[in-house]
């Protein structure tokens, strides 16, 4: 990059009576925003020469593409002949498509965008401090990445045709003549929208607006990644939730706890039986210090009596609140069933694999 280059690159990105390139981005992309709206609003009979919405908006967008082309080439006032000559040449194989599509305005404009995009694409480059391999190369090396792009690119495109007639959407007819055809849309598209845009961001990145740009990206990042984790987490989280209860639902339904159940429950009912009470006698004089409640209780032990009247004994005091009672109970309990009980859960082998499934340490 020469002295010139380097001057006009400090005097753009200086805090001058230059324009500010971060300003200028947003910009350009709030003038996007806005084309697609008016694009998707307007009728399309406004612009009859348009098939439909999409070829417009494009075509329109190639329009404000050439015009931010056009401000950075002017910008640089450095001219480069050899990125000129090449720039010319693309845009003249553009001029192609005439002799097939009636949209000679279109074609042209096209064409004009490519000469533009592409020599100020290379200018950006430059600016950028970023090698162009698409002008450095020589020849050579254009040969070999010419036959590799066609060793790929051939075969896809075959795939591709040969898809579209099957099922009716073209005819195949001259190869060679479709390919020169295709070479506008082609050119255009990695010429404007790939080429140039690349070479503008490079240069966007390059100037003092790179810590702000970069940083707020990176806040946008930032924000993105903790969201997708926090979302990552709350499934792993439901998906262990969902793991854990369908891998106790299983044990529950195997034969090992229904096994286990059936001793433990068997056990505990036995251990109930042999220390219940044999003999259960009781006194309870009552009173609640009126009548009416008094009676109320007497009516909830006349319910109770075909199952306690035997063993329990209840007289009422209707004239003061007193509550006095004398139980006696008589059972016994014995260190034999304790041991039991014990010896059976304890070599119990299912209760010992159940109590390792509970804790995973079986498969």
């Amino acid at each position: 990059m020469d002295n010139k280059s380097v001057k006009r690159l400090k005097q753009m990105h200086g805090s001058g009576n230059g324009a500010n390139p971060g300003k200028l981005y947003f910009a350009f992309w709030g003038a996007f925003a806005l084309l697609y709206i008016v694009g998707i609003a307007l009728p399309l009979g406004v612009t009859p020469h348009y098939y439909n919405r999409m070829s417009r908006i494009w075509n329109w967008t190639e329009v404000l593409i050439f015009f931010l082309a056009v401000y950075y080439i002017i910008k640089t006032r450095v001219f480069q002949w050899r990125q000129a000559v090449i720039a010319v040449l693309l845009g003249a194989v553009c001029l192609i498509s005439l002799f097939r599509d009636p949209r000679t305005a279109d074609i042209i404009v096209t064409s004009i965008c490519v000469t533009a995009t592409f020599y100020a694409g290379c200018r950006l480059f430059e600016l950028a401090k970023v090698e162009n391999a698409s002008i450095n190369i020589n020849i050579v090396g254009s040969i070999r990445y010419f036959g590799l792009g066609a060793m790929i690119s051939i075969p896809l495109a075959f795939l591709n045709a040969l898809y579209f007639s099957f099922t009716g959407q073209i005819r195949l007819g001259n190869v060679l003549h479709s390919a020169v055809f295709a070479l506008k849309p082609a050119i255009a598209e990695e010429v404007i929208f790939h080429f140039f845009l690349l070479a503008y961001t490079y240069f966007i990145f390059s100037g003092k607006e790179e810590n702000k740009i970069l940083a707020f990206l990176r806040k946008i990042w930032d924000v993105l990644k903790n969201i997708r984790y926090t979302i990552v987490r709350i499934c792993d989280k439901i998906k262990d939730i969902v793991n854990n209860i369908q891998y106790y639902s299983n044990i529950l339904k195997s034969d090992v706890f229904q096994r286990t159940w059936t001793l433990c429950s068997g056990q505990v009912l036995a251990l109930l039986k042999s220390i219940r009470p044999r003999k259960f006698t009781g006194k309870l004089l009552i009173g609640l210090g009126d009548p009416a409640r008094t009676g109320q209780a007497l009516a909830i032990y006349g319910i109770l009596y075909p199952m306690v009247g035997s063993h329990i004994e209840v007289t009422p005091d209707f004239g003061q609140r007193v509550l006095e009672w004398d139980f006696f109970v008589k059972g016994k309990i014995t260190v034999f069933r304790f041991l039991k009980i014990a010896w059976a859960l304890f070599f119990s082998r299912d209760l010992r694999r159940l109590l390792k499934l509970l804790k995973r340490e079986a498969a």
